[in-house]
């Protein structure tokens, strides 16, 4: 089945300015011209779809896994620069009161029943800190996995916050001996996949 949500989740500094994740401007970002997995993982595509009758008959090649490289919409007046900051693991780690958490799923796709697209947003409010979480899982039956995870970090008292994100990707005969517990775990998984992207940068609101 395919769920399509007009959902956005938005952050705001104290200077006014924001970024924002919703669905439209994700889906903008998913390539209209090309299959993305019948160019990276040719074969093992005609493999498992080879007694497909539809295979070879699109109309219009597109990513149908809706693949997108979203990391969220930021406002005017927020500069963006590279940066070797990182998150306070030890702040993330600890167990403080959480004064909000809040869950949106942006979009979500079987894929026709192969597989798995979906596009979710986490945000935990903490005494001393703001997380954000925006994560695509996605699944090729015994094709591919990939997940693409943002993590925007703030702290109290920053004018500025941290985006960190990390892509992790497998083939399906990378992983397949995992067993199907975890393979077909959207969570448990991404521990699993070797990380082919990191990136961090520095938003700056002031």
């Amino acid at each position: 089945g395919k769920q399509w949500y007009q959902r956005r989740v938005r952050g705001h500094s104290p200077s006014g300015r924001e970024i924002k994740l919703n669905t439209l401007d994700a889906l903008k970002m998913v390539d209209a011209h090309n299959d993305r997995v019948k160019v990276s993982y040719a074969n093992e595509w005609l493999e498992t779809r080879r007694h497909s009758e539809h295979i070879n008959n699109t109309v219009k090649p597109f990513d149908w896994t809706f693949t997108t490289g979203y990391t969220g919409s930021v406002g005017d007046g927020v500069k963006v620069r590279e940066t070797e900051d990182t998150p306070d693991k030890e702040k993330l780690l600890r167990r403080d009161q959480i004064l909000y958490h809040t869950e949106v799923v942006l979009f979500e796709d079987e894929l026709a029943d192969n597989g798995c697209s979906k596009l979710v947003v986490k945000c935990r409010v903490m005494p001393s800190f703001v997380l954000i979480l925006l994560r695509q899982y996605l699944r090729v039956d015994k094709v591919m996995y990939r997940v693409q995870e943002t993590r925007i970090y703030a702290e109290r008292d920053w004018d500025y916050a941290i985006r960190e994100v990390t892509v992790r990707e497998a083939g399906y005969g990378e992983v397949e001996g995992l067993g199907n517990v975890i393979l077909f775990d959207e969570w448990a998984i991404g521990q699993h996949l070797p990380v082919t992207k990191c990136v961090r940068e520095r938003l700056d609101f002031g």
